[in-house]
């Protein structure tokens, strides 16, 4: 476990919340199903789970940029854009979760109705 101690405080706190928030993610995908059972509309519950991989991918690759070419910016100033593009790409993936899981919710929510 001495590689743990490191890793930085605040990227290992990030890291561990997002891999958190996807297990939460995976709850609510399966309770999502149970309940989308009950209304006879199976496949909606996938679009969280989606979204919980989506959370997977944006934990490693923040990781990696804060992990790996975080430490090389002060060799080549270079990397610093390219550490700033895979941090937007994580962003994106987390929006991307949250749109997914937003739409869930709002078909769900209105699939109640009929």
């Amino acid at each position: 476990m001495s590689w743990l101690r490191s890793i930085p405080t605040d990227v290992l706190v990030y890291e561990g919340a997002l891999l958190l928030l996807a297990a939460a993610f995976v709850l609510y995908a399966l309770v999502l199903r149970g309940l989308l059972a009950l209304i006879g509309r199976r496949i909606l519950w996938l679009l969280p789970l989606a979204g919980s991989i989506l959370l997977v991918a944006a934990a490693a690759i923040h990781g990696f940029a804060a992990l790996e070419l975080t430490p090389m910016i002060p060799n080549d100033p270079e990397i610093y854009r390219a550490s700033m593009r895979l941090r937007t790409l994580s962003l994106l993936c987390l929006t991307a979760c949250g749109t997914l899981s937003a739409i869930a919710g709002w078909i769900y929510y209105h699939s109640m109705g009929d």
